[in-house]
């Protein structure tokens, strides 16, 4: 490549980086580290919009510091690598990896963090297990003062209340699966479709425990029996409610199918 078509590449590559002037050597670097052109988000925390902050995050800026306390994220996490970071940023990086519908990716996550690939990988990774060691047994146990019979009956009387045509429900159980990077370790634990390894709904289902937790614990203060409600693939119990999945279905069997579909989409989102 000649040195006049060389110098045309370099100049038509920065020129997006609008007046501020850098050298050859400065491009290459700023090619290879991308994240280091943009700041660590500490720098510019004060600059989000509460409206910025709430789409990007999914709370608003003024429960940051709530969270931060119900989780008991520390001030700061080392790394294994030498690396730290303040709880702050660690639990906001975990904010923006998992929202509600469509997962963002890592490098997607450049710009807003200023931190190379791996680094977000690895304090996503570091958070997610303190978070799990942690607090993960608020999920495997119901027997919390949350989720006591008085909470389950108020819990069943808003979810027949946004229409939902059972009158004992009080929660949904779905599974959501998300794409990830083909697995160095324990790849049969990941595996999907018609593989060996395969984990569907149901023996998810058998797997956590949670059949035996409503057994013990999903009445209202009367001892009458509540359910939570789960998509077709999973069985159906007396505590486990899901549609009809019969070929030809009454009006009322399409009609219930119909308002727990909706209420269940309403309480995801």
């Amino acid at each position: 490549m000649s040195l006049l078509a060389k110098k045309a590449i370099l100049e038509a590559s920065v020129y997006p980086l609008g007046d501020e002037e850098i050298d050859e050597e400065e491009f290459l670097k700023r090619r290879q580290h991308p994240y280091k052109q943009y700041e660590r988000i500490g720098h510019v925390f004060d600059a989000i919009s509460p409206e910025e902050f709430e789409t990007e995050f999914r709370f608003g800026i003024t429960e940051l510091p709530l969270l931060l306390r119900a989780l008991k994220i520390p001030e700061t996490f080392p790394c294994t690598n030498g690396m730290v970071y303040s709880g702050t940023e660690g639990l906001l990086i975990l904010l923006k990896r998992f929202p509600y519908i469509f997962s963002c990716r890592l490098s997607d996550m450049i710009p807003r963090f200023a931190r190379s690939v791996p680094e977000l990988s690895l304090i996503l990774n570091q958070v997610t297990s303190f978070i799990h060691t942690n607090h993960g047994y608020l999920l495997r146990d119901l027997d919390q003062p949350r989720l006591s019979s008085e909470h389950v009956e108020d819990f069943a009387l808003a979810v027949h209340g946004k229409g939902a045509a059972l009158e004992n429900c009080w929660g949904f159980v779905d599974g959501t699966v998300r794409p990830i990077c083909h697995p160095g370790e324990n790849q049969r634990v990941l595996q999907w479709a018609q593989k060996e390894g395969k984990r569907d709904d149901s023996g998810m289902l058998r797997m956590s425990g949670l059949l035996h937790n409503l057994q013990q614990h999903s009445f209202d203060t009367s001892g009458k029996t509540l359910c939570i409600y789960g998509d077709p693939a999973y069985p159906l119990r007396i505590h486990l409610q899901g549609p009809y999945k019969c070929g030809q279905l009454t009006v009322d069997q399409d009609e219930l199918n119909s308002s727990m579909s909706k209420v269940r989409e309403d309480f995801k989102n």
